[in-house]
């Protein structure tokens, strides 16, 4: 398994991808909470919802004990996120989205867990993010 520091490096790249891949284009929506989004349809599709929202809802517990910014942040039932953006709205130049970053590092790690780093990996490569591991 991924160490902590290489599970939240993962999780920056994934959204420097994003901001990169989205800087030409109008998106209204953080990049964190694009990252999720592309996450919870990607890595949804093995575990079923109620099993991905169980691991969001885990995985943001994790992140708010880092981040207590996180408090607003809700699980729904369909494994989307309320509030989020937010939150990255809200943070000054110096955090830049550190605390979306943080809950995709925790929900990374508990996928890489429970789903094994050969199968976890795959499916984010399957993002087309291109993300260097």
């Amino acid at each position: 398994m991924l160490p902590p520091k290489k599970t939240r490096d993962l999780a920056r790249s994934l959204v420097a991808c994003e901001t990169d891949a989205s800087a030409s284009s109008r998106q209204t929506q953080p990049a964190t909470v694009r990252v999720y989004e592309r996450l919870r349809r990607q890595l949804g599709a093995p575990v079923g919802v109620d099993g991905f929202q169980a691991l969001a809802s885990r995985a943001l517990a994790l992140a708010r004990s880092e981040s207590p910014q996180l408090t607003a942040v809700q699980v729904t039932a369909n494994g989307s996120l309320r509030g989020l953006g937010e939150v990255d709205s809200q943070t000054n130049a110096n955090e830049d989205g550190e605390a979306g970053i943080i809950l995709i590092a925790q929900l990374l790690g508990l996928f890489l867990t429970f789903l094994g780093e050969a199968t976890t990996l795959r499916l984010i490569e399957d993002l087309r993010l291109q993300v260097d591991v």
